[in-house]
């Protein structure tokens, strides 16, 4: 009779003793069990990918259809709708040739718009926004392949999600509700300053607003007062250009060290 080598294996090792046969099954059965786990992770990461091509094709067209099941939230009429279902809000807006859809949500300050083509219907432009700062752009055709992405956050290293953890635990500042009356913006216009992100927080008193700003890669925080605007506050010299260089600092320049000829002549 023809017996398998692992079956001649496992009785040779049942004569030396229980401990033999453990220390022989105990990585076979590791194995069988690391490879039913690869198994399930890949199939939950298929599915999550499937899921994520599904929630992007349901905005890929101009249809607003998805919405039927949607409730009445505000403006209503043939070129505007507010709509709203569970903790999602949406805003259409029709007018000759500009479509748009801006999703939100109750519960953070994150929004994403898609503007299309009035010709195709398709979208052209997806943008996700947290407040007054660009998170995600993407760019696409007539026929809705992507031409160009820009991600803003890969430009630093403080990212918005890093951004409301630092003003929850140094200043003590939820910045992702958007109930709140809060202003949050990115300065990176100027090659010759330091990035930062700026957060507003209008004062009780007439034309002040206290503003924070946070260095958009080290999550220092560089500035904290209440400034204003206005004529009143420029003939008091509190402008926000009299305080500019300090809620938007110019970076440092590098000194240039000569290393001078010790060598003998």
């Amino acid at each position: 009779m023809f017996i398998s080598a692992n079956v001649r294996i496992f009785y040779e090792l049942t004569k030396l003793g229980s401990f033999s046969v453990f220390l022989y099954i105990c990585p076979k059965m590791c194995n069988i069990l690391f490879n039913e786990m690869k198994k399930r992770v890949l199939y939950i990461l298929l599915l999550l990918n499937l899921v994520c091509k599904a929630q992007d094709s349901n905005m890929k067209y101009f249809n607003e259809e998805q919405f039927n099941d949607w409730e009445k939230a505000g403006v209503f009429s043939k070129e505007e709708r507010r709509l709203k279902k569970g903790d999602k809000k949406a805003y259409i807006f029709k007018y000759k040739d500009t479509l748009n859809i801006n999703i939100s949500s109750i519960n953070n300050s994150f929004t994403e718009g898609y503007d299309y083509s009035p010709k195709t219907k398709v979208c052209t432009t997806y943008i996700k926004r947290f407040r007054n700062v660009i998170v995600l752009i993407k760019k696409y055709d007539e026929q809705g392949n992507l031409i160009k992405e820009e991600n803003y956050e890969k430009m630093y290293k403080i990212s918005i999600e890093k951004l409301i953890e630092i003003a929850k635990e140094k200043l003590s500042i939820d910045i992702n509700p958007p109930q709140y009356r809060i202003f949050v913006s990115r300065y990176d216009y100027d090659e010759n300053r330091i990035p930062v992100y700026i957060i507003t927080i209008p004062s009780f008193y007439a034309w002040f607003s206290r503003t924070i700003s946070i260095d958009a890669n080290t999550g220092d925080i560089l500035f904290d007062k209440e400034i204003g605007g206005g004529n009143v506050c420029i003939t008091e010299g509190n402008d926000e250009d009299h305080y500019i260089n300090e809620y938007y600092p110019l970076k440092k320049k590098k000194r240039n060290y000569k290393l001078k000829n010790t060598k003998k002549k």
